[in-house]
């Protein structure tokens, strides 16, 4: 099957959404390993954890892969919301005002984000976090650096209405400071749309300077103007990526994998230490890896969106659930693995050892992370979605 034909064959919103939710399932996998091991993530000794070694050969070759790498899991969600903002655009010249599209982005993202911030509230006035406990086996410094403040019910509902979105200010569920960047990246997304609607002729010049401003002072933003920039290729009436081969999109997404693999925390691992040296004129930064996330992450979706497989497997039933999910998922996971999950792990540590403590807990939790998070999606976010057109069509017009 050629490229233009598979991506008539496979429908773009479901493996885009598979693609969301396994790096949200990623983002869940980092966090759990912050807490319970620490040592796959740092490549440190910590008490508790598995047979020595085995973390750091996890942690610091490509096989960290396994759980996704978070940090990468991060560049893909903003990369995916520069190309998904960016594709009606670019398809069909569409293009709402920014005060519908800004008022549209805040309610959409708020409703989510109000309930877990009041949910981890109340977990924390009931007394019910647990990382403490668990932070003295594992020795990880992450589990016990949160929630050891007072809960405040007022400050609650400022954090969850406001200093989420507009503050970054997310002490009550931390995972949220990237739904902030979310919104300020969206807005420099509809932004630039608007300008590319009136001067289309210059946009490639404002993607290179974008791309060459962001590089430096702020890598974050970068995903966000690369996805735009992909979506633009792919959507040329001559697709850019069209004459390439399929041996040499797939090196490409390989070597997009590759660079998705670099650690967080590089501790000097052999492998990396080698492909380091193969690439040192590269600008890529193994002791600060955003940047080589984000290429990697710009590479493995050239790939996904210009191969068949990829899309065929992102379509299939499991990741278009975690997808679906993927939202609510990434809101609330930090609040069960700090609660129920540690409550788990402390009611199992004497009976059953560390290793299968860990294991049984990260099984049970996932399951009441997955079914708790497909309540949410149809309770809270799916009616959350359809108020912010409400709201935006009449105050954003």
């Amino acid at each position: 099957m050629d490229q233009t034909t598979a991506h008539q064959a496979i429908d773009r919103v479901d493996y885009l959404d598979g693609l969301r939710g396994l790096a949200a399932l990623g983002v869940v996998i980092t966090h759990f390993i912050c807490i319970f091991l620490p040592s796959w993530y740092l490549s440190k000794g910590e008490p508790g954890t598995l047979p020595e070694g085995i973390g750091f050969v996890i942690s610091q070759t490509p096989l960290n892969l396994v759980y996704f790498n978070g940090n990468f899991a991060i560049c893909i969600f903003f990369m995916l919301s520069g190309y998904v903002l960016s594709y009606s655009f670019f398809t069909k010249g569409r293009i709402a005002s920014l005060k519908f599209n800004v008022i549209k982005r805040y309610f959409r993202l708020l409703l989510p984000i109000v309930f877990a911030v009041l949910l981890s509230y109340v977990v924390l006035r009931l007394g019910l976090y647990y990382n403490q406990g668990v932070a003295a086996i594992t020795g990880s410094g992450f589990a016990a650096g949160f929630y050891t403040f007072t809960a405040s019910l007022p400050y609650a509902l400022w954090e969850a209405f406001f200093g989420v979105l507009f503050f970054n200010q997310t002490l009550y569920d931390d995972p949220l400071w990237t739904v902030a960047m979310e919104f300020y990246g969206s807005v420099m997304v509809f932004i630039l749309l608007m300008i590319f609607a009136k001067n289309p002729t210059y946009r490639f010049y404002v993607y290179a300077v974008l791309i060459a401003v962001f590089f430096i002072v702020k890598p974050l933003f970068l995903p966000f103007v690369l996805g735009m920039f992909l979506c633009d290729l792919n959507t040329r009436p001559h697709k850019y990526f069209s004459e390439y081969t399929r041996a040499s999109l797939w090196l490409i997404f390989i070597i997009g994998l590759l660079l998705a693999s670099v650690p967080q925390h590089w501790s000097g691992g052999v492998f990396f230490e080698h492909f380091g040296r193969m690439i040192d004129e590269s600008p890529l930064d193994f002791n600060n890896p955003t940047l080589t996330h984000t290429i990697g992450a710009f590479l493995v979706m050239i790939g996904i969106t210009n191969l068949a497989e990829p899309r065929r497997f992102l379509s299939m039933a499991i990741p278009k659930f975690l997808g679906r999910i993927s939202y609510a998922m990434y809101v609330l996971h930090f609040i069960v693995l700090f609660s129920l999950t540690c409550w788990l792990f402390l009611a199992l540590y004497d009976s059953f050892g560390f290793a299968l403590s860990v294991a049984i807990s990260l099984v049970l939790s996932l399951a009441v992370i997955f079914a708790v998070s497909y309540a949410v999606t149809r309770l809270v976010d799916d009616p959350g979605i359809r108020f912010s057109k409400w709201v935006a069509e009449r105050w954003g017009k």
